[in-house]
C-alpha cells in the first residue's frame, strides 16, 4: 500500500468515527416518537374464527384421519408411493420380558 493512500485511510477513518455518533444521534431523533405514526410498525390483529369454523383444526390433521386409504397417493407417482408404504409400516416391538 502507498503511504499517500494508508494517510487517507487514517484521516478517513477518524473523520467517519466523529461523525458516526452524530448521524446515530440525527436518526434517533428523528425516529423517536414517529413509529406510533406508522400502522405498519403496529401489530395486526386478525379476527377470531371462534368454534363456528367450518376449518377443521391443524392440530386433528394426520395420515391416520385417511384411515388405511392411501391409494391417492398412487395418482401422484412412483414417489408417493414410497410414502405410501412408510404410513403402513408398524413399529417394531420393542418391549423384553423380564
Amino acid at each position: 500500500m502507498k503511504g499517500g493512500s494508508s494517510r487517507y485511510m487514517q484521516s478517513f477513518s477518524m473523520r467517519s468515527d466523529i461523525l458516526l455518533p452524530d448521524l446515530i444521534e440525527r436518526k434517533l431523533r428523528l425516529v423517536d416518537g414517529d413509529i406510533i405514526d406508522h400502522p405498519m410498525h403496529q401489530p395486526f390483529e386478525y379476527d377470531y374464527e371462534g368454534q363456528d369454523s367450518k376449518c377443521q383444526s391443524l392440530d386433528k390433521l394426520s395420515l391416520s384421519n385417511l384411515g388405511d386409504d392411501t391409494e391417492f397417493l398412487n395418482d401422484l407417482g412412483p414417489k408417493f408411493m414410497t410414502l405410501g408404504n412408510i404410513c403402513h409400516q408398524t413399529a417394531p416391538d420393542n418391549t423384553t420380558q423380564i
